[in-house]
């Protein structure tokens, strides 16, 4: 797995208002390390600090996403998701991001922890009055791929509630086709 630290912000400057890095707390709680000011500035506030899982108002939905995250990271495969977010502002508004585990050997309070950095498409400026969307925002999630070439993680080992949800809002679970990883057909 790639160091965080080996990460090159130069070369990644244009997206880095599209970025978030999520780290583990000491709970277990998905908690965003940083957040991109392009992704701060749709939802209205920083994000820095705040657990992923509060993200949403569908807070099932929001727990599919933190699991397969988790799952990722224990796993070292990276992911793609899509959906929509809809609030008052952002009615059905598309989005998709892509995200991969990093070690993290800054971290001085647990050596060798991982880090789960995540690059959104951005999105369109619809916040402008930068109104605090924080918690008010329902998530669909339509597609979730890994991110991996190799042995994927087991599905069937998530937690028997979060794959019911899964199955039961029909949210497309797979391997990235190659082609996407190569680059062709990716939104």
């Amino acid at each position: 797995m790639a160091r965080l630290s080996r990460l090159e912000l130069r070369a990644i400057a244009s997206m880095l208002p599209w970025i978030t890095i999520l780290e583990t707390d000491d709970q277990g709680d998905l908690r965003f390390r940083l957040g991109g000011s392009g992704l701060e500035a749709e939802l209205g506030c920083g994000i820095r600090g705040r657990r992923m899982a509060e993200f949403s108002s569908t807070t099932r939905t929001a727990e599919v996403a933190v699991a397969f995250i988790k799952q990722a990271m224990a796993h070292q495969t990276g992911l793609y998701l899509k959906g929509s977010l809809s609030s008052a502002i952002h009615p059905g508004l598309p989005f998709s991001c892509v995200g991969l585990p990093f070690l993290d050997d800054k971290s001085s309070e647990r050596p060798g922890s991982c880090v789960f950095v995540q690059v959104w498409k951005p999105l369109e400026n619809r916040n402008r009055d930068f109104t605090n969307l924080w918690g008010k925002i329902e998530i669909a999630i339509d597609e979730i791929f890994e991110v991996r070439v190799g042995q994927p993680f087991d599905h069937e080992a998530m937690p028997a509630d979060i794959r019911h949800m899964v199955r039961r809002q029909g949210i497309s679970i797979g391997r990235m086709p190659q082609k996407r990883l190569a680059g062709q057909g990716a939104d």
